[in-house]
């Protein structure tokens, strides 16, 4: 478990790392594109303003950013507009006639790359951040479990948990049960058989590509909730059930 969690915390920094870096590069690219525009409108004849205030609405967005399926993948997407496949060019600088300002130039070289290329490159960085955090996090549990309607036998595997998720297994999973058996397992012992998937709700659930052996288990404990009782009340404050 130890090695894994240092090959975690490694990734986790690199990813960090590239992240910080990605920023920096885009507070660069936002930086020059402002400074490149200030310097157009300064110089600019005829006191023309380069700005949203010169263009009307038919002017759109030709740069946005896609997201995959996992919402955690990002890539550049060019915008097509109605007609533009008729030759209709959306370049803004043809807004301001032809010989435009080589500072309004880069100013929209600068935005576009910003949009383009870092953009997409920083929020895949930034949800591999998170995704890590998590990892992390799960890798540091120290046991997982097993609630069981019958008294548990052989080593079938019926659904992990953690100890924070064993009240709401029952109440998603028909709580209306009087008795449970609660089976604790050791993550150091399965340990790299042990995996994490995210569910419904952005929580994150152990899963073990096999079954649990007579090894695994540290203890089994019977609970047993009384008429009206809740199970969040029945497992609250018992310290059994540790992370």
């Amino acid at each position: 478990m130890s090695n894994h969690l240092d090959d975690l915390m490694l990734s986790y920094l690199d990813a960090l790392d590239t992240y910080q870096s990605l920023r920096a590069s885009l507070s660069t690219h936002f930086t020059a594109g402002f400074l490149a525009l200030a310097r157009a409108n300064f110089h600019s004849p005829n006191n023309t303003r380069y700005g949203s205030d010169a263009y009307d609405e038919r002017m759109s967005a030709q740069l946005g950013v896609r997201v995959d399926s996992s919402g955690r993948e990002f890539g550049s997407l060019r915008i097509a507009a109605a007609g533009e496949e008729k030759g209709d060019c959306r370049d803004p600088l043809r807004w301001f006639g032809i010989l435009v300002p080589r500072a309004l130039r880069t100013a929209k070289m600068e935005f576009g790359k910003a949009v383009e290329e870092v953009v997409p490159a920083l929020l895949t960085a930034r949800a591999r951040v998170l995704v890590l955090q998590r990892r992390i996090e799960c890798a540091k549990v120290g046991f997982v479990y097993m609630v069981l309607k019958t008294a548990p036998v052989g080593g079938e595997v019926e659904g992990l948990c953690t100890a924070g998720q064993v009240a709401g297994g029952l109440r998603a999973g028909g709580g209306e049960v009087g008795r449970v058996w609660v089976v604790k397992v050791s993550c150091g012992r399965v340990g790299a058989d042990l995996e994490w998937g995210e569910g419904e709700g952005g929580e994150w659930f152990p899963r073990l590509g096999r079954g649990v052996g007579e090894g695994d288990v540290v203890g089994v404990r019977e609970f047993e909730r009384g008429e009206g009782e809740e199970w969040d009340g029945v497992f609250d404050g018992v310290e059994w059930l540790e992370g």
